[in-house]
Protein backbone atom coordinates (compact mmCIF):
# COMPACT_ATOMS: atom_id res chain seq x y z
CA UNK A 1 0.00 0.00 0.00
CA UNK A 2 2.58 2.61 0.87
CA UNK A 3 4.15 2.31 -2.73
CA UNK A 4 0.90 2.49 -4.30
CA UNK A 5 0.25 5.61 -2.47
CA UNK A 6 3.67 6.52 -2.95
CA UNK A 7 3.45 6.29 -6.67
CA UNK A 8 -0.04 7.81 -7.00
CA UNK A 9 1.83 11.26 -4.39
CA UNK A 10 3.99 11.56 -7.54
CA UNK A 11 1.30 12.61 -10.06
CA UNK A 12 1.05 15.99 -8.25
CA UNK A 13 3.99 16.51 -9.20
CA UNK A 14 3.23 16.45 -12.99
CA UNK A 15 4.45 20.03 -14.24
CA UNK A 16 0.76 21.42 -15.14
CA UNK A 17 -0.97 20.25 -11.83
CA UNK A 18 -0.64 23.19 -9.60
CA UNK A 19 -3.17 25.28 -11.78
CA UNK A 20 -5.65 23.46 -11.00
CA UNK A 21 -7.73 24.38 -8.40
CA UNK A 22 -9.79 20.78 -7.98
CA UNK A 23 -8.76 17.02 -8.42
CA UNK A 24 -10.70 14.19 -8.87
CA UNK A 25 -10.42 10.78 -8.17
CA UNK A 26 -12.26 7.70 -7.84
CA UNK A 27 -12.23 6.07 -4.66
CA UNK A 28 -12.23 2.24 -3.96
CA UNK A 29 -9.47 1.49 -1.28
CA UNK A 30 -8.10 5.24 -0.63
CA UNK A 31 -4.23 3.95 -1.42
CA UNK A 32 -3.73 6.44 -4.47
CA UNK A 33 -6.71 8.51 -2.43
CA UNK A 34 -3.97 8.97 0.32
CA UNK A 35 -1.31 9.25 -2.10
CA UNK A 36 -2.84 12.28 -3.75
CA UNK A 37 -4.11 13.99 -0.43
CA UNK A 38 -0.54 13.95 0.65
CA UNK A 39 0.76 16.06 -2.31
CA UNK A 40 -1.91 18.21 -2.58
CA UNK A 41 -1.16 22.02 -2.76
CA UNK A 42 -2.69 23.91 0.05
CA UNK A 43 -5.19 25.86 -1.90
CA UNK A 44 -6.27 23.05 -4.15
CA UNK A 45 -9.22 20.44 -2.95
CA UNK A 46 -9.29 16.91 -3.24
CA UNK A 47 -12.88 15.37 -4.16
CA UNK A 48 -13.46 11.77 -3.94
CA UNK A 49 -15.79 9.54 -5.61
CA UNK A 50 -16.60 6.61 -3.39
CA UNK A 51 -17.10 3.10 -6.11
CA UNK A 52 -18.53 1.09 -3.33
CA UNK A 53 -21.93 1.54 -1.17
CA UNK A 54 -21.92 2.80 1.89
CA UNK A 55 -17.70 3.09 1.46
CA UNK A 56 -18.33 5.65 4.90
CA UNK A 57 -15.23 4.31 6.88
CA UNK A 58 -12.83 5.24 3.69
CA UNK A 59 -12.24 8.81 5.69
CA UNK A 60 -11.21 7.60 8.65
CA UNK A 61 -8.50 4.36 6.40
CA UNK A 62 -7.15 7.20 4.30
CA UNK A 63 -6.11 9.48 7.74
CA UNK A 64 -4.48 6.05 8.81
CA UNK A 65 -2.54 5.86 5.96
CA UNK A 66 -0.83 9.65 6.44
CA UNK A 67 1.08 11.24 8.77
CA UNK A 68 -0.98 14.05 10.92
CA UNK A 69 0.87 16.89 8.93
CA UNK A 70 0.08 15.64 5.48
CA UNK A 71 -3.72 15.71 6.46
CA UNK A 72 -3.72 19.19 7.90
CA UNK A 73 -4.81 22.32 6.07
CA UNK A 74 -5.47 19.69 2.89
CA UNK A 75 -9.00 20.55 1.57
CA UNK A 76 -10.44 16.81 1.19
CA UNK A 77 -14.22 16.51 0.24
CA UNK A 78 -15.91 12.80 -0.25
CA UNK A 79 -18.77 11.81 -2.93
CA UNK A 80 -20.66 8.89 -1.38
CA UNK A 81 -23.84 9.31 -4.13
CA UNK A 82 -22.20 7.52 -7.41
CA UNK A 83 -21.25 4.32 -6.55
CA UNK A 84 -24.51 2.80 -9.07
CA UNK A 85 -25.85 0.10 -6.20
CA UNK A 86 -22.07 -0.96 -5.18
CA UNK A 87 -18.76 -1.56 -6.88
CA UNK A 88 -18.47 -2.81 -10.26
CA UNK A 89 -22.25 -2.48 -10.43
CA UNK A 90 -23.69 -0.42 -13.67
CA UNK A 91 -26.29 0.35 -15.95
CA UNK A 92 -27.40 1.75 -18.72
CA UNK A 93 -27.68 5.70 -17.23
CA UNK A 94 -23.79 5.13 -16.76
CA UNK A 95 -23.18 3.16 -20.20
CA UNK A 96 -24.64 6.16 -21.49
CA UNK A 97 -21.99 8.89 -19.64
CA UNK A 98 -19.27 6.47 -20.49
CA UNK A 99 -20.18 6.78 -24.12
CA UNK A 100 -20.44 10.55 -23.97
CA UNK A 101 -17.29 11.08 -22.12
CA UNK A 102 -15.66 9.24 -25.20
CA UNK A 103 -17.16 10.74 -27.69
CA UNK A 104 -16.07 13.89 -26.77
CA UNK A 105 -12.50 13.18 -25.24
CA UNK A 106 -11.25 9.15 -27.08
CA UNK A 107 -10.70 8.37 -23.48
CA UNK A 108 -12.19 4.79 -22.78
CA UNK A 109 -12.98 5.11 -18.89
CA UNK A 110 -14.59 1.82 -17.16
CA UNK A 111 -17.67 1.19 -15.32
CA UNK A 112 -15.87 0.16 -12.27
CA UNK A 113 -13.74 3.51 -11.52
CA UNK A 114 -13.51 6.03 -13.87
CA UNK A 115 -16.90 5.51 -15.77
CA UNK A 116 -18.08 6.38 -12.17
CA UNK A 117 -15.89 9.40 -11.63
CA UNK A 118 -16.81 11.14 -14.94
CA UNK A 119 -20.90 10.76 -14.19
CA UNK A 120 -20.27 12.23 -10.79
CA UNK A 121 -17.95 15.02 -12.63
CA UNK A 122 -21.00 15.56 -15.50
CA UNK A 123 -23.68 15.41 -12.68
CA UNK A 124 -21.83 17.84 -10.33
CA UNK A 125 -20.73 20.42 -13.21
CA UNK A 126 -24.63 20.20 -14.40
CA UNK A 127 -25.81 20.76 -10.73
CA UNK A 128 -23.00 24.09 -10.20
CA UNK A 129 -20.94 22.37 -7.57
CA UNK A 130 -17.93 23.99 -8.90
CA UNK A 131 -17.31 27.89 -8.24
CA UNK A 132 -17.15 29.79 -11.60
CA UNK A 133 -13.33 29.71 -13.05
CA UNK A 134 -12.83 26.72 -11.62
CA UNK A 135 -10.00 24.09 -13.22
CA UNK A 136 -10.93 20.72 -12.43
CA UNK A 137 -8.70 17.51 -13.48
CA UNK A 138 -9.82 14.09 -13.41
CA UNK A 139 -7.48 11.32 -13.00
CA UNK A 140 -7.79 8.26 -15.07
CA UNK A 141 -6.43 5.35 -12.70
CA UNK A 142 -6.77 2.85 -15.77
CA UNK A 143 -7.97 -0.44 -15.26
CA UNK A 144 -10.38 -0.90 -18.04
CA UNK A 145 -10.04 -4.44 -17.97
CA UNK A 146 -13.95 -4.93 -16.71
CA UNK A 147 -15.16 -3.60 -19.50
CA UNK A 148 -13.97 -7.08 -20.97
CA UNK A 149 -16.90 -8.67 -19.17
CA UNK A 150 -19.73 -6.51 -21.05
CA UNK A 151 -21.47 -7.04 -24.56
CA UNK A 152 -20.28 -5.82 -27.13
CA UNK A 153 -22.84 -3.22 -27.96
CA UNK A 154 -22.81 -1.86 -24.50
CA UNK A 155 -19.82 1.08 -24.91
CA UNK A 156 -18.66 2.42 -28.43
CA UNK A 157 -15.10 1.64 -27.09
Amino acid sequence: MILGMMGAKEIMDIPGVESFDIVMAACGTGTMSAGLLSGLAPYQQLLLVSVLKNNFSICDEIDQLLMKDETNNRGIEYSFDFHFGGYAKKNQVLFETMNQFYKIHQVPTDFVYTGKLVHAFYSMLEAGRFPKGSKVMLIHSGGLQGNRSLKNNELIF
